[in-house]
């Protein structure tokens, strides 16, 4: 009895991540000279593949050694200096990640950024280059070229200032 209740909790090692092709992903584990092909499972919205290495917390469903789920983690590249309330995605394999902090919402990418929508709105004032980029110009801004002042009045591959 003390043995299958300590089983019922263990620590393992994520040996294989396995294939994300199912309802819910399979990974393969590690834990005292055994490997087992374990379910992974992620809170609502959040969900990955742990890569090798990643630790988990194995729960024996039911009792029953031989159906396990796992949650998993790998806290050696984990987003570290948080405050109270921030929250983070991200893949600890590329470092990409997204950051919802207290005061702002930081996006990191080592890739292109696609976003899809039908229409796509920024309210607020733009810096393109990183902050004190060059800003932006809208239509009805005023500008100054070296025809003199304007404002802009149409955009797109072809701008136009009167």
């Amino acid at each position: 009895m003390v043995n299958k209740l300590r089983n019922l909790i263990k620590r393992a090692v994520v040996t294989n991540p396995g294939k994300d092709d199912k309802e819910i992903p399979v990974t393969q584990i590690g834990y005292f000279g055994k490997t087992a092909d374990t379910e992974i499972l992620y809170p609502y919205g959040i969900g990955g593949v742990p890569p090798k290495g990643s630790i988990c917390l194995v729960f024996a469903v039911g009792a029953d050694e031989s159906n396990r789920s796992a949650i998993a983690s790998l806290p050696q590249s984990r987003i570290k200096n948080l405050k109270e309330g921030d929250v983070f995605f991200s893949n600890q394999l590329t470092g990409d990640s997204i950051i919802i902090r207290n005061d702002r919402i930081e996006i990191q990418s080592s890739k292109e950024v696609n976003i899809t929508a039908p229409i796509v709105n920024i309210i607020g004032d733009t810096a393109l280059g990183g902050l004190g980029g060059l800003p932006i110009a809208r239509i009805g801004d005023a500008i100054s070229s070296p025809s003199g002042p304007g404002v802009i009045t149409g955009g797109s591959t072809n701008h136009t200032a009167t």
